[in-house]
């Protein structure tokens, strides 16, 4: 090997790594993640608003840590909301998850109910799968399109798993369904 195609091998995996490592940034993700939680938490504190003012209801936060793979541990704020005798917790999960970019879950004396993060055009859990062997060239890469990441609520059949708006019609139902069961 000659100095120049040593030169040249050095270069290409320092280009490759510098990518790599432009590509997933733990505090980048972490921020973003914190970002998408304050999101959700003040679109729910909007929908809850008229019923925390005139004292039916009573929400707080109480901080909690995560800890994730390649992210490491960071603090995120529960949100618990009282109302009618009853206690529920909005708790986030992480970000660093299969099929989403973040849950959050909703527990509740009757269950609970996840929200997840998306691409705005999802509807239901989609898996692919791609076997191939050395000599099967590889697909032709389908241009990506941006994500727009938007909350869903999980809704869960027998035979298959949905994606719901997070609308605030939905949003009541799901938090009905965890105190009337």
């Amino acid at each position: 090997m000659s100095k120049a195609t040593f030169e040249q091998f050095l270069n290409d995996n320092a280009s490759k790594k510098q990518e790599e490592e432009e590509q997933f940034n733990p505090e980048k993700e972490k921020q973003e993640w914190l970002n998408f939680i304050k999101i959700f938490y003040d679109q729910v504190n909007e929908w809850l608003k008229p019923f925390v003012e005139d004292g039916r209801m009573q929400t707080n936060f109480v901080q909690n840590n995560l800890t994730e793979e390649y992210i490491g541990t960071y603090s995120v704020d529960n949100m618990e909301v009282m109302f009618a005798g009853q206690k529920l917790t909005f708790a986030p999960i992480g970000t660093l998850l299969i099929g989403t970019k973040g849950r959050i879950d909703l527990i509740g004396p009757k269950g609970s109910v996840q929200f997840i993060l998306v691409d705005q055009d999802s509807t239901e859990l989609k898996v692919k799968v791609t076997i191939r062997s050395a000599s099967t060239p590889a697909p032709k890469e389908e241009p990506s399109k941006k994500i727009e990441w938007t909350w869903k609520i999980i809704e869960r059949t027998s035979s298959r798993i949905k994606y719901i708006d997070f609308s605030e019609d939905n949003f009541f139902d799901a938090l009905m369904g965890l105190v009337n069961g």
